[in-house]
């Protein structure tokens, strides 16, 4: 009785969904299948984090590497599904963006990075959000998600506070600057090899963003620079008070035994040695050290 209860309660809320979306002018059959995804989503990431992501902690490179690569195609995925959906169902979630100094903008804090304006601003944002996601969770694996949200917080945080207030902003953008900015000064404040080799690869492929924060460069452009400008900001930052963070830089010491060594023979050497050996008094030592007696010989010895 109580299995049947239950589920007549589900449908009943369902039912009550549904008809808040219809309301809406939503499609019902688009809103069925959204369900079923949403339900389907609720056994299968559970199942997914308990079975192939392991641990950050993990000592196998392949592994590390596998959950890093995992966790940010599946942020990187899921800013897909919602734009698909928005073109799918012919709405838009910009309203949820971040619209500065208004409290209808504080759920953008938590939501912009993931609302795009179109495919080419969302492919735009893709890639190096990947790469630099990964890279954050492969080398910081023990910090990796506290430089991540503080990241994704900081900047739509400032973004509300700073930014211009007459229209919403969206776009993971500000996080890719955040995380840009963290690597090539986390690369110079460890100096160790393999951070700076990435650093130099940030600055390779991503060098051209620096001009994203002047936004006399893009007149004709929609551009939110203040949050690139804020995502720089929080990198630089969380860079230098996670600097004991990830990866440092190997400092090489002479073992002490090899030291004490050196150090007593150069204040006792060899040949400063003197022999302690004692002979009697009127007697000499040879050189195969046998004694001998001086004076008289007796007569009938020889």
């Amino acid at each position: 009785m109580a299995k049947w209860r239950h589920l007549f309660r589900v449908q009943y809320q369902q039912g009550i969904y549904y008809q808040r979306a219809i309301s809406t002018g939503i499609p019902i059959d688009f809103i069925k299948v959204l369900h079923v995804i949403c339900q389907a989503g609720m056994v299968f990431v559970p199942f997914c984090l308990h079975h192939f992501i392991k641990p950050p902690d993990m000592q196998d490179e392949k592994r590390r590497l596998t959950f890093s690569v995992a966790v940010f195609a599946i942020i990187v995925a899921i800013m897909w599904v919602i734009k698909l959906t928005e073109m799918m169902a012919g709405i838009s979630f910009s309203r949820l963006g971040l619209l500065p100094l208004k409290a209808a903008g504080l759920p953008g804090i938590l939501f912009s990075p993931l609302l795009h304006a179109d495919l080419a601003h969302l492919s735009a944002n893709s890639a190096p959000l990947f790469v630099l996601g990964t890279a954050l969770m492969y080398y910081y694996r023990k910090d990796a998600f506290r430089i991540f949200f503080y990241s994704w917080l900081l900047t739509g945080l400032w973004v509300w506070l700073f930014a211009r207030g007459d229209h919403y902003h969206i776009g993971a953008s500000g996080l890719v600057y955040a995380l840009a900015a963290f690597h090539f000064v986390s690369g110079i404040i460890r100096r160790e090899a393999r951070l700076m080799a990435f650093s130099l690869l940030v600055i390779f492929l991503y060098g051209s963003m620096v001009w994203g924060i002047f936004p006399d460069f893009f007149p004709e452009r929609n551009i939110s620079w203040e949050s690139h400008l804020t995502g720089i900001l929080a990198g630089v930052i969380l860079a230098y008070a996670y600097r004991k963070s990830g990866p440092q830089k190997k400092v090489y010491e002479w073992p002490e035994d090899d030291a004490e060594e050196d150090e007593d023979s150069d204040t006792n050497p060899y040949w400063a040695q003197e022999d302690k050996t004692t002979v009697p008094f009127g007697s000499t030592s040879n050189s195969t050290g046998e004694e001998s007696q001086t004076g008289d010989v007796p007569a009938g010895k020889s």
